[in-house]
């Protein structure tokens, strides 16, 4: 799984500690660390609710499920995550569902996301 960046909401994490400690445990041992960030992400955590979607969708610390990585990608971005916009978006043009990916990126595009202009303008 690709390093996790820090995305343009880390503003509106509820507690940012816990979820340093969550991440930094989940990158030391995914497999333990899974069912940790996947109870910060139920109770709400935009940048768990990312991390969760992202190991669903490459199998990691957990087997891989693509209904499910849909489901928390679809969830961050339905409260309103520019970046979870984008990551949906992106989780679509992996799938080659490209009509379902352009407004996720039209989302983020339309708040100043640079990258989702670039995937609509080059991409779809």
């Amino acid at each position: 799984m690709p390093r996790y960046r820090q995305p343009l909401e880390w503003e509106l994490e509820p507690d940012r500690a816990a979820f340093g400690i969550a991440q930094a445990y989940f990158h030391q041992n995914s497999v333990a660390g899974f069912p940790k960030m996947l109870a910060m992400a139920e109770q709400g955590s935009l940048l768990a609710m990312l991390a969760v979607a992202r190991a669903y969708f490459y199998g990691t610390g957990t087997a891989a499920d693509k209904p499910l990585a849909e489901h928390w990608y679809r969830q961050v971005a339905k409260a309103g995550s520019v970046f979870g916009h984008q990551s949906l978006g992106r989780f679509y043009m992996m799938e080659k569902r490209y009509a379902e990916a352009k407004p996720a990126f039209e989302f983020a595009a339309a708040r100043g996301y640079g990258p989702a202009r670039w995937v609509l303008e080059t991409c779809i």
